[in-house]
């Protein structure tokens, strides 16, 4: 079964990666299939909790309006406003719960291709529909799904970012807020994100190292500490303190064995290389928006050693996983300008073969419950 579900998801990404071959303002084949196939799922880890919610807001004549709903057994999934305004309308027209997940499938691969088509040549879109895939934001769509829809509206914020427009910025973070509460950290990246803070090579590199280090050292102590915040501040109700919480051991287990695995981390230290010897030449290409993309990118790939409870790794998001921005497009100019080495091409290759392998890994190992594949309980 978790057979037929890898290559069910390899083909998926083989006919939207070929998809973006031919010029469109949208890839409506990537959207609308993407959509189906996330929308009638009966997987990912978070499935259970968002169809009982779902439920339970959509049969309470009063719930959309009270304020302590959350406080019901139905899992660790809290709806921001604009999910419950949803909601009111799906019940208007009595529609099942999958046509809520196809919804939220349906922005967050929406605003994934209004990304990708800011990009004039359809092998920088091709990459890009590679890395989405490869990255394992597909996978992380099947289980942080109101959080990816922000993420992908954050990306189509970022040129904003990178020109310096505030206003445009802060609005449309303000909106971000309403999609998931945890975009609150992105306001303060506004002031400092387009700098170009890591510019050395050699010491980015053993920066990393070294927090790689430190990170086996550290993390029982940080776990300590954030469950002290957390008692501390939980009585002030608000969920991003709930992130603090480090008392699920086998949750926290989970993600630092993930991150220690020797595995992962060889296959981390392989992107970051790649990503930082080829850096200067990505941002003289790409400008403030290369820099912001390569600042938020390397934070991302520092913290994510130190991802010991929920709250870092969500709030890592935003950060980690603009890699496969900066990937896709680092890999087009070695691929495609004739200036590069043979070796920096070779090395392009490879990451691309290793990212493809790391896909199928995730996918065969489950990774966030998307696998295997089955259809929700709307159709049986």
């Amino acid at each position: 079964m978790m057979n037929y579900t890898y290559f069910g998801y390899l083909l998926l990404m083989i006919f939207i990666v070929s998809s973006y071959a031919v010029k469109s303002k949208h890839n409506w084949f990537a959207i609308l299939s993407f959509s189906l196939l996330l929308g009638i799922r009966g997987c990912g880890i978070d499935y259970p909790a968002y169809r009982s919610l779902f439920l339970y807001l959509y049969n309470s004549p009063y719930a959309l309006f009270n304020p302590n709903y959350y406080q019901l057994d139905l899992g660790s999934v809290n709806f921001e406003w604009l999910y419950l305004i949803l909601i009111k309308i799906l019940k208007a027209f009595s529609m099942p719960t999958f046509v809520f997940l196809m919804l939220i499938a349906f922005l967050q691969i929406f605003f994934c291709d209004l990304f990708i088509q800011r990009f004039k040549d359809y092998r920088q879109k091709m990459l890009l529909a590679y890395f989405f895939f490869t990255s394992l934001l597909f996978v992380e769509c099947f289980n942080t799904m109101r959080q990816m829809v922000a993420f992908f509206m954050l990306i189509n914020l970022l040129p904003y970012l990178a020109s310096c427009n505030l206003k445009k910025y802060i609005g449309g973070n303000l909106l971000l807020y309403l999609v998931h509460s945890s975009t609150f950290v992105l306001l303060p990246i506004y002031f400092f994100m387009r700098k170009n803070i890591f510019a050395n090579e050699k010491r980015l590199i053993g920066i990393y190292v070294l927090c790689v280090v430190l990170a086996k050292v550290l993390v029982q102590y940080l776990q300590e500490f954030s469950y002290f915040l957390y008692t501390l501040l939980a009585s002030l109700g608000l969920r991003a303190f709930s992130y603090m919480d480090t008392s699920n051991d086998a949750l926290n287990e989970q993600n630092i064995t993930s991150n220690t695995n020797i595995g992962t981390i060889g296959y981390y230290l392989i992107l970051l290389i790649f990503i930082v010897f080829n850096g200067e030449q990505f941002k003289r290409k790409y400008d403030k928006l290369g820099i912001v993309l390569f600042n938020m990118t390397y934070i991302g790939f520092i913290v994510q050693n130190f991802v010991f409870n929920v709250g870092i790794q969500r709030f890592n998001y935003y950060f980690f996983y603009m890699s496969f921005i900066v990937l896709a497009l680092i890999s087009y100019e070695n691929l495609v300008r004739n200036k590069v080495p043979f070796s920096m091409k070779l090395y392009t290759l490879a990451v691309l073969m290793l990212s493809l392998a790391w896909f199928t890994n995730s996918i065969l190992a489950g990774a966030a419950g998307c696998a295997p594949y089955q259809l929700c309980v709307d159709f049986k």
